[in-house]
C-alpha cells in the first residue's frame, strides 16, 4: 500500500514524495492525502519533463491546493530514464532539465 511504502521510505531516511500523480488520480483524493501525510508524506511532484498529463487532467490546481493545505513540498525533475527513453517520451526529459530549485532541495533534505 502507499502508506506502507511511505513508512519504508522514512525508515530508510528517505523523503516520501508522490511522483507522477496523474497516473493514478485517486491517489490525490483528499482523504488519501490526509492518511499519507499522517504516515509521513512530504511532497507531491508537480513538474516533470512532460506537462501534458497535468494540463490534460487539470491537476495543477488540485496539487497546489493540497500541498498548500497540508504543507507539502512541490517537486520537479526531468523524469530521466536514459537516452533511449528520452527519444520516445514527449516533452523535455533530458538529464538536468526541470530540476527543483535549490530551496526545494534544501526542504527535502532538512
Amino acid at each position: 500500500s502507499a502508506i506502507k511504502v511511505i513508512k519504508l521510505i522514512k525508515q530508510a531516511n528517505g523523503t516520501p514524495i508522490i511522483a507522477h500523480p496523474w497516473i493514478f488520480p485517486k491517489i490525490l483524493k483528499e482523504n488519501n492525502i490526509k492518511k499519507y501525510v499522517k504516515a509521513g508524506l512530504k511532497g507531491i511532484e508537480l513538474n516533470n519533463g512532460d506537462r501534458y498529463p497535468f494540463k490534460k487532467r487539470g491537476l495543477d490546481k488540485k496539487i497546489r491546493k493540497l500541498t498548500k493545505k497540508y504543507k507539502l513540498i512541490l517537486t520537479s525533475g526531468s523524469d530521466y530514464h536514459g537516452e533511449r527513453m528520452v527519444k520516445l517520451m514527449p516533452g523535455n526529459h533530458a538529464l538536468g532539465k526541470n530540476n527543483c530549485d535549490e530551496r526545494i532541495v534544501q526542504k527535502l533534505i532538512s
